[in-house]
């Protein structure tokens, strides 16, 4: 009996492990560190590519941005009126990864196998000025075998914005 205890919590924790979510993996910035960034005022936001299924966030990542990046004292305007342009990639996949898990008991190794559902994403912003000069790029990636219900993945995604756009001066009032 102690053996099939031990054996059903061993199945648990690997189910268990297996939800739990990957966190985000680390932004990829590349900044240009003398750009006047002080001089900024203004922002436009152009969604420029999606790959995957990633076209339904659209709404979600503008608004985020523009959340972002008035609570660090930018204006949204129109990009023929803007100081800079928020540029932003996404992308999402989902695909089928098959998942080894040895299980230890008292009664032997065991190796589980199942097949998970993966769903990966990435969301890149680059902020280019009227002279079209990229002077900001960040990028950050996260795997899940979870798809989040609606109301979670806007704030992951509001979350991995504020990743990306936290090392960006904000305006000094």
């Amino acid at each position: 009996m102690k053996a099939i205890i031990t054996l059903s919590s061993a199945l648990l924790l690997s189910v268990l492990a297996g939800c739990a979510s990957k966190p985000y993996s680390h932004p990829n910035l590349e900044a240009d560190a003398g750009y006047p960034y002080q001089k900024l005022q203004t922002f436009c936001i152009t969604p420029k590519q999606f790959t995957g299924s990633a076209t339904d966030v659209e709404q979600t990542i503008t608004s985020g941005l523009k959340t972002t990046l008035e609570a660090k004292g930018y204006s949204m305007t129109s990009c023929a009126n803007s100081d800079f342009e928020v540029e932003f990639y996404a992308r999402r996949t989902e695909e089928k990864r098959m998942e080894t898990r040895q299980i230890h008991s008292n009664i032997g190794t065991f190796t589980d196998y199942r097949m998970e559902d993966v769903l990966k994403g990435a969301l890149a912003i680059h902020l280019k000025d009227n002279n079209n000069t990229v002077f900001w790029k960040n990028l950050i990636s996260k795997e899940t075998h979870v798809a989040p219900p609606e109301e979670q993945q806007e704030q992951r995604i509001h979350k991995a914005i504020n990743i990306l756009l936290e090392p960006l001066p904000g305006k000094t009032q």
